[in-house]
């Protein structure tokens, strides 16, 4: 696992993505975008692979297996991104927590005696940067969750307890009702 941090204004890291084994990043630069600058901090010991940009499309042109991999991997994380603008713009923070930790529960959990658990290091401050919030708030709202039997956390591992329940947290806002209200 390994996450993937910027600046802010003030010059903090802030956590913007993670990623485990076999996934790609720094793709920007096959598709001539400007260069952006991002680091990449590893979780636990890992083994990355760095690749030039030209020799990757070379072999991208020579391997249409690799390049539709890549394809869908590069479709899987707009997607990904899309959902995440949608959460943003649409979910109160208690929403937005209980669906980041179901989708990484999803995607990297492995089946434990209490639940899916998220083998990987996540701080309430990594959790409130991919959520748009503050740690003080993620950390009211994990209480909440924990108190409740939906999710709990040991070592900052989550582990998702009641994945129905959770997902009955998650809020979506009533537009036909706001809607009517307006005419």
């Amino acid at each position: 696992m390994y996450k993937r941090q910027d600046k802010d204004r003030d010059d903090r890291d802030i956590a913007v993505s993670f990623a485990a084994e076999g996934e790609a990043f720094g793709l920007d630069a096959l598709a001539g975008l400007p260069r952006r600058v991002l680091s990449a901090t590893a979780a636990e010991s890992s083994e990355f692979l760095a690749i030039g940009t030209e020799p990757l499309r070379e072999l991208l042109a020579r391997d249409a297996a690799l390049t539709r991999h890549l394809l869908r991997h590069t479709a899987e994380v707009m997607a990904h991104m899309e959902e995440r603008t949608k959460m943003l713009a649409f979910l109160d923070v208690p929403s937005r927590l209980a669906g980041t930790i179901l989708w990484l529960a999803d995607r990297y959990g492995q089946a434990g005696e209490r639940g899916a658990e998220v083998p990987y290091w996540f701080t309430h401050q990594e959790m409130a940067d991919l959520i748009g919030s503050t740690r003080e708030t993620v950390t009211t709202v994990l209480a909440e969750l924990k108190r409740d039997g939906l999710v709990d956390s040991r070592n900052h591992h989550f582990v998702v307890m009641d994945r129905e329940a959770l997902k009955r947290r998650i809020s979506l806002p009533n537009f036909a009702e706001s809607f009517a209200e307006s005419v």
